[in-house]
C-alpha cells in the first residue's frame, strides 16, 4: 500500500475544549446584521500549540477531497453596546499580554496590526441541533487569555440548548434525558430560563455572537 497523499496533514479529531495557543491571521471591523460594530477575527492554532495548525489542516484537507474548502475558526466579537468597550479591552490586552513589545496602534491601522500575533483562545463544547433535532456538540472559541497561559485554562463549561420532545429522547416524568448526555436531566420549564440566562450572561461577559456550525468563510489572506 503507498502511504496517501497529505498523510501528515489529515486530521481525525475535532479540536479539543481548553486552552489553545492560537495565531490571528486576520482581523476585519465590520457591522452584525443589525447594524453593530464588532470584528471578525480569523484564528489558527500555532505550531506551538498540542493540535498545531489545526484550522490550517482543515482547509487544506477539504481543497485535497474536491470540497469546498472554507476557513473553520472565525470569531465574531461584538465591540458596541453596553459591554462593547470591555470585550474589545479583553481583546487587545491578550493579544498585548501575549506579544512583549507589542502594543495596539489605534486609527487606520487598527486591524492591520493583529496579523500574525499570537493570543491564547479557551475554546469550548457548544451544542446544536442538527437536523434530525438529536443534540450534536463542536468546540467553539470562547474566550481570549495570555498566549504562554493558555495550557493553565480550565475547560469552561459545555454550553447546553434547550430540551425538547423529540423522538430521539426518552420520556421520564415530567424530565427528558438527552441520548448523548444520560446524566444531564431538567425539566423543559426548568431549563429555558437557566439557558436564556447564561446565553445573557456569556454576550455580557464575552460579547461573541453565536455562530452557526456552517457559517464558514473562504480563505482570506495569504
Amino acid at each position: 500500500m503507498q502511504k496517501p497523499n497529505n498523510w501528515d496533514n489529515i486530521i481525525t479529531s475535532g479540536i479539543q475544549p481548553g486552552g489553545h495557543k492560537c495565531i490571528i491571521k486576520q482581523v476585519e471591523e465590520t457591522t452584525s446584521q443589525t447594524g453593530n460594530s464588532m470584528l471578525k477575527i480569523w484564528l489558527d492554532t500555532s505550531p506551538e500549540d498540542t493540535q498545531p495548525n489545526y484550522f490550517t489542516k482543515l482547509y487544506q484537507n477539504a481543497q485535497q477531497r474536491g470540497k469546498e474548502a472554507k476557513w473553520r475558526c472565525i470569531q465574531y466579537l461584538v465591540t458596541a453596546g453596553d459591554y462593547g468597550d470591555a470585550n474589545l479591552k479583553r481583546f487587545c490586552t491578550a493579544v498585548e499580554d501575549s506579544n512583549p513589545g507589542f502594543a495596539v496602534l489605534w486609527g487606520d491601522r487598527f486591524a492591520s496590526c493583529f496579523a500574525y500575533k499570537k493570543v491564547g483562545v479557551v475554546f469550548r463544547l457548544e451544542e446544536y441541533r442538527a437536523d434530525d433535532l438529536s443534540i450534536r456538540a463542536s468546540a467553539k472559541p470562547f474566550r481570549f487569555c495570555s498566549y504562554d497561559k493558555a495550557f493553565e485554562q480550565a475547560i469552561p463549561k459545555r454550553k447546553e440548548v434547550d430540551p425538547l420532545v423529540t423522538p430521539q429522547m426518552q420520556f421520564y416524568g415530567d424530565n427528558y434525558q438527552r441520548d448523548m448526555t444520560p446524566d444531564v436531566f431538567r425539566t423543559q420549564a426548568q431549563a429555558e430560563p437557566v439557558q436564556q440566562s447564561l446565553d445573557m450572561l456569556n454576550a455580557m461577559n464575552e460579547g461573541f455572537m453565536h455562530i452557526p456550525d456552517n457559517a464558514g468563510a473562504g480563505l482570506p489572506f495569504n
